[in-house]
């Protein structure tokens, strides 16, 4: 949300093509290789970050399987039936880790890495990938110099919602990663080159986002839309959104169609498990605009927090502050006069906000919030955690 804000145009217009100029150059004064080192010096920054975080110890990261035997749980994950778990189990999405997941993890165990250090790896890459994305997508809405991109970069990668998911339950985070990615073939595809190799670029990210829960990799996807939505009227517009809505279609179809068929078999879990209440009673706009809309973060136990880091940022008065004031400073962006997309902009961000705040009830709640919240727990079961919209917001 502060990315683009950064450089306001000098006039309404789509921003000049120092784009194309800037890959050589990419702030208009930075060698390429002392961009780049910059870049890769940031990148490992990240990495080391990662992996200061408990060395040796393994995390209770989303699958057990996954840093203990990979390749024999994504075997199993071909079948609906697992005949090991809880002495034989239906297996919910398992399928999803078949990409990228899965294979890092098997990988990087062929390789006769230690599981806690493919884990860290794991983080490592989708921290950095987020920050590569942010930092090439805010030059291609026309932020011109170096520094603000970087910053904006490490401003989401180190964002509440990353922080909190990524130790715990990194197969959320993931869509969060690739969510610049997503945009980047579009923004460019936009304004010149092959409408249908974009809109394959930008599927290409939905299919590596993956099924490991297929509402989180929903809720990417108006962030596409409201790009091409706003672009001016045309023909490259229409050729651009109907390749790209082809193109989703087809790169979602290897966990879409799975997804189907289990539903055939599967029994209704999401009667058993937290309700509406539980998920919306966080979301107040506060909570939503600093990013820690996550429930699982505000739990703890005689043992202590469940989710460490989600806890700080929500108990902690500097972490509270601090996500306070980056948004606050994304808002006052948004609201600078001459701030380039700022209709995208403000479109994704209500539609985050209004996603994530569906249903909350309390001091500050919208019109019929308690109908939505019965709704949640019946109909749109699916999308009770409305927290896997949280990306559109940051």
């Amino acid at each position: 949300m502060t990315a683009t804000t950064v450089t306001p145009a000098a006039s309404g217009r789509a921003p000049r093509e120092p784009v194309r100029a800037s890959a050589g150059e990419p702030s208009g004064r930075l060698p390429r290789s002392v961009y780049r080192f910059r870049l890769a010096t940031v990148s490992l920054g990240l990495v080391a970050l990662t992996f200061l975080q408990d060395p040796g110890r393994v995390a209770s990261d989303t699958k057990l399987d996954l840093t203990q035997n990979p390749w024999g749980f994504l075997t199993r994950a071909l079948h609906f039936w697992d005949p090991q778990g809880f002495f034989g189990q239906l297996q919910n999405q398992a399928y999803g880790y078949l990409l990228p997941m899965g294979p890092f993890f098997g990988v990087g165990t062929g390789l006769g890495l230690p599981p806690w250090v493919v884990q860290r790896l794991w983080w490592s890459t989708l921290l950095v990938a987020g920050f590569l994305g942010v930092v090439r997508l805010t030059r291609l809405l026309g932020v011109e110099r170096a520094l603000p991109r970087v910053v904006a970069g490490l401003c989401y990668v180190l964002s509440a919602r990353m922080l909190t998911t990524l130790g715990p339950i990194s197969s959320e985070t993931l869509p969060m990663a690739l969510a610049p990615w997503l945009l980047v073939p579009l923004v460019a595809g936009s304004r010149s080159g092959s409408t249908r190799r974009a809109a394959a670029g930008s599927a290409s990210v939905v299919a590596l986002v993956s099924g490991i829960n297929a509402v989180a990799t929903a809720a990417i996807l108006p962030l596409g839309l409201w790009w091409l939505i706003t672009r001016e009227a045309g023909p490259r517009r229409r050729r651009l959104m109907g390749w790209w809505v082809l193109a989703v279609t087809l790169a979602s179809a290897w966990f879409v169609l799975p997804l189907l068929l289990l539903g055939r078999y599967s029994p209704p879990f999401l009667d058993w498990i937290e309700s509406s209440s539980v998920t919306t009673s966080v979301t107040d706009p506060d909570a939503v605009l600093r990013g820690v809309s996550h429930w699982v973060a505000y739990l703890a136990d005689g043992a202590g927090p469940l989710w460490q880091s989600g806890w700080t940022l929500v108990t902690s008065p500097v972490a509270v502050l601090g996500s306070a004031a980056v948004a606050a400073i994304g808002l006052a962006g948004l609201a600078l006069p001459g701030v380039r997309e700022r209709r995208f902009l403000v479109l994704v961000l209500l539609t985050g906000v209004v996603l994530v705040g569906l249903g909350h009830v309390g001091d500050v709640h919208g019109i019929g919030a308690q109908t939505l919240r019965d709704l949640l727990d019946a109909p749109l079961a699916p999308l009770r955690n409305v927290h896997k919209a949280q990306p559109l917001v940051t």
